[in-house]
């Protein structure tokens, strides 16, 4: 009987939150309430915690969609674009430039040409293939200047770019 009366005092404390400690060298007990951070509250911490995190990768991606207009080039995508059509340009020969489409041999022998194609600029070697350079574009138009090519991209937001392309083939060093 009096082991189940402490068990139930005991189990009684531990729910309740209070806490018993004997003093030493004393046989009484001394109660005080203890506020202290349950279970359940670690549980509730947690799973705010985690509604946070993933959360935070939703907010970011919205917050980077809206610095770039959804009808304008990205920039990293026209930097690419410009590195790929200088190196390609600079081994070329035999260029034939019409208004909205180039073409040039490779060293290879190939003919390989960009044109526009609906909105995008797509990339094509002998005929065959749709490799696509750049996307969301209005139009463009490719020049010859003295010593290489000058492209004029407009974006559908009607956003101008421009990038000149020489030609080495052919020059001695």
């Amino acid at each position: 009987m009096l082991y189940t009366r402490k068990t139930t005092i005991l189990k009684r404390l531990v729910f309740t939150g209070w806490t018993t400690g004997a003093k030493p060298g004393k046989s009484a007990f001394m109660y005080s309430k203890s506020e202290g951070y349950t279970f359940p509250n670690m549980l509730l911490s947690l799973l705010v915690f985690i509604l946070i995190a993933a959360a935070f990768p939703l907010f970011l991606s919205f917050s980077l969609k809206l610095t770039v207009p959804a009808k304008d080039l990205r920039p990293f995508e026209w930097h690419l674009a410009v590195k790929q059509l200088q190196r390609e340009f600079a081994e070329g020969r035999d260029f034939v430039i019409k208004p909205q489409e180039i073409s040039f041999k490779n060293t290879n022998g190939q003919t390989v040409s960009y044109q526009k194609y609906a909105s995008l600029i797509r990339r094509q070697v002998d005929g065959k293939g749709h490799e696509v350079i750049l996307q969301n574009i209005y139009s463009i138009s490719f020049l010859e200047v003295r010593g290489g090519t000058m492209l004029t991209v407009n974006s559908l937001a009607r956003k101008e770019y421009t990038a000149s392309f020489r030609s080495f083939a052919g020059v001695g060093i």
